[in-house]
């Protein structure tokens, strides 16, 4: 499920009109309480890698209406309901790194718990988010024992991922891209193939921590019949610091033009620079 943001403006909107016009006397409006959100964390489970996040936001339901898309930190006004009520929260993401494209993230698990506030009382819960039961990892790579992107899709031996402990976002080590005049680019994959019917449909994305003055592409190589065919679907400019990316290839793999398929990543020089560097740590695939 993916839910409008527009959509849910416009629901939130009309909702909070219609709590405030309901009554033509201040005394018989309701009193709301807050729910204080902040400081998100992902906890993985075994074998999903680190927990690296970008959650910018939060979708907050309460009873199965949707209170709104709050930007983090938040202050949540929630009705105050006798005997309590149940909250739904979503973690959100802006997908494929695009401001205007908020989305929540649905290999998130919602937090779900029951709140009994009282009028004006401020109150808090802790956002801890892990990934769904049913959420497959094909590829969980951070560099600390190995590189499973070292295909080389661009026949190159020059050029290759370089493993280092000059930095990473998480853990002691990172991959590492050096693009020179020679050799301004760079282009990978990963080891594995992977069966079209290794996704059952849906929700389908690649998470990617990077850093550097490179570009940084990212998409697939699609195998029909034995011939491979390279689309990016997203093209990261650099980054000073650390950041965090999640890219949505669920269209991409659902379109019947592909038997197998690999996780494609490209780097390249920009043209002003005599060489370049990029960083990236904590790939994964995840999906249905």
């Amino acid at each position: 499920m993916r839910l409008n943001p527009f959509i849910l403006y416009g629901v939130f909107t009309f909702y909070i009109i219609a709590q405030i016009s309901c009554s033509l006397t201040d005394n018989d409006r309701p009193v709301p309480a807050f729910l204080q959100l902040s400081s998100p964390v992902v906890t993985p489970g075994q074998q999903q890698g680190e927990g690296t996040h970008k959650i910018t936001d939060v979708w907050v339901f309460q009873d199965g209406r949707i209170l709104g898309v709050f930007p983090l930190p938040a202050k949540v006004p929630v009705n105050v309901v006798e005997g309590g009520s149940d909250i739904i929260i979503l973690a959100g993401i802006r997908n494929n790194g695009i401001n205007s494209n908020p989305v929540f993230y649905p290999f998130y698990k919602s937090i779900e718990t029951r709140i009994n506030p009282g009028p004006l009382e401020n109150f808090s819960l802790p956002l801890i988010f892990t990934y769904i039961p049913n959420a497959k990892f094909s590829l969980v790579e951070g560099f600390e024992t190995g590189n499973s992107l070292n295909f080389d899709s661009d026949l190159k031996p020059e050029t290759n991922l370089i493993i280092t402990d000059e930095t990473a976002a998480a853990g002691f080590r990172s991959a590492k891209a050096v693009l020179t005049s020679e050799f301004p680019s760079l282009e990978t994959a990963s080891n594995e193939t992977y069966l079209k019917s290794n996704n059952r449909g849906g929700a389908s994305y690649v998470e990617l921590d990077y850093r550097g003055d490179a570009e940084i592409a990212v998409g697939l190589i699609k195998f029909l019949a034995g011939r491979g065919t390279v689309s990016y679907k997203v093209i990261i400019p650099p980054r000073e610091n650390w950041n965090k990316i999640y890219i949505d290839l669920s269209e991409e793999l659902s379109i019947n033009d592909f038997d197998s398929y690999k996780i494609a990543i490209g780097f390249s020089k920009p043209s002003r620079l005599i060489q370049a560097t990029a960083f990236i740590d904590n790939v994964k695939h995840i999906h249905f």
